[in-house]
């Protein structure tokens, strides 16, 4: 890791609990786009958007916000709207891909200095940049504006289910999962509450998640055997959640999870039959909120490299990646999201596959160095974080 970056990171971990800008409510993860009602233009906007996915209207609903746009030029919400519409133009669009990031780019820039706080809009400014330019760019161009606000808001992966007495209750031994019995415990119950509400999203998309920190636990302690169980049920309650909403992003991102961690060692045939599902989800993940659980899509990606192999590589085509372009997002994404360790050790992976052992090495090292409760969500997801890291250090590192 170079040396600017590790100094941030550094910092940030060590003072976290003490930046206010680290601790949020929540929907930390959410992005928010408002519609205002000034202007009849904005139910087009609200009717195009239904049926936005898989690039339909795309081009319909910038027409329409540029109509709004020539008598709201300051307006915020036409501006993150720009931006987010734009970008997915430049994924399903491969025609005119860089000039339309371009354009997502300026948009969240003016939306930014229409309030210098809106998360949004940094978080739209951030995957605009990541996905064509390199850090030195993003420095030069926006140092001061953009850097000084980060690290970005964190909170848990899934809203809390508030109207649910004993979802609340397993909550205080889902909080101390890093005792696995305890983490057990409180995946017991969010399974009863989704079997007793299969119609609850929120019901589903928690125990999937549940289900993928057990098989996770298990995975950094060495036994695949036991974690993969885990990730059977996580695919299973993920796909339920499909069901109920096949565009959510969450379900999308745990389902994509659970699943290509359930055939990670399978051979290569296995691995090329659910490419394009594994993918999809990521996609969807990716074009719909990039930045959603510390950058979740990115840093999944970089998994899936290091994992998959030449089926992995032949993925990256679909989701719109290049090595080149997920190794640029990584190195930013440790900076916006420095407390969730996986940011690091996917970076480390990546700069290993790419073949810059020494880099990948001194990230390894820096990962134990750190303190993994400075995240007060994912201190459990960091000690195993630090298993991998240990572990990867001593199969690739360890002199014979």
């Amino acid at each position: 890791m170079p040396r600017h970056i590790f100094r941030i990171v550094f910092f940030v971990c060590t003072f976290c609990l003490c930046t206010s800008n680290l601790l949020a409510a929540p929907g930390a993860w959410d992005l928010n786009f408002p519609v205002p009602s000034d202007n009849p233009l904005w139910q087009e906007v609200s009717a195009l958007w239904e049926n936005h996915w898989d690039g339909e209207n795309i081009d319909d609903l910038i027409n329409v916000l540029h109509s709004i746009e020539k008598s709201s030029r300051d307006m915020l919400a036409v501006n993150l709207w720009l931006s987010r519409v734009y970008y997915l133009k430049s994924r399903y669009q491969r025609k005119g891909r860089t000039d339309a990031l371009k354009r997502s780019e300026t948009y969240a820039a003016k939306a930014l200095s229409i309030d210098e706080n809106n998360m949004t809009a940094i978080k739209m400014l951030i995957t605009a940049v990541l996905s064509y330019a390199d850090f030195d760019y993003i420095k030069e161009r926006y140092g001061a504006s953009l850097i000084n606000k980060l690290p970005a808001p964190v909170g848990r992966a899934i809203p809390e289910l508030d109207d649910i007495p004993e979802f609340k209750a397993a909550l205080s031994d889902w909080d101390r999962r890093d005792n696995i019995e305890r983490g057990k415990k409180a995946v017991a119950v969010f399974k009863t509450v989704a079997d007793k509400k299969p119609g609850n999203l929120v019901a589903q998309l928690w125990a999937t998640c549940g289900y993928y920190y057990l098989g996770y636990y298990y995975l950094s302690i060495g036994r695949y055997d036991t974690a993969r169980p885990f990730f059977k049920q996580g695919n299973e309650y993920g796909l339920k959640a499909l069901a109920i909403d096949p565009h959510n992003v969450p379900a999308n991102y745990w389902r994509m999870l659970n699943l290509a961690r359930l055939i990670q060692n399978s051979n290569i045939i296995v691995k090329a039959r659910y490419l394009y599902t594994i993918m999809g989800h990521l996609v969807l993940a990716a074009n719909e909120n990039t930045t959603y659980f510390y950058c979740g899509p990115l840093i999944s990606t970089a998994t899936i490299i290091e994992k998959g192999g030449w089926v992995a590589e032949k993925g990256l085509g679909l989701a719109g990646y290049t090595i080149e372009t997920v190794t640029q997002g990584l190195e930013f994404a440790v900076i916006a999201y420095p407390t969730y360790f996986y940011t690091h050790f996917a970076r480390a992976e990546v700069l290993y596959h790419n073949g810059k052992k020494k880099e990948a090495k001194s990230v390894l090292e820096n990962i134990l160095k750190m303190d993994p409760y400075c995240n007060p969500y994912h201190g459990p997801e960091n000690v195993c974080v630090q298993r991998l890291a240990r572990n990867f250090l001593k199969k690739n590192f360890t002199e014979k």
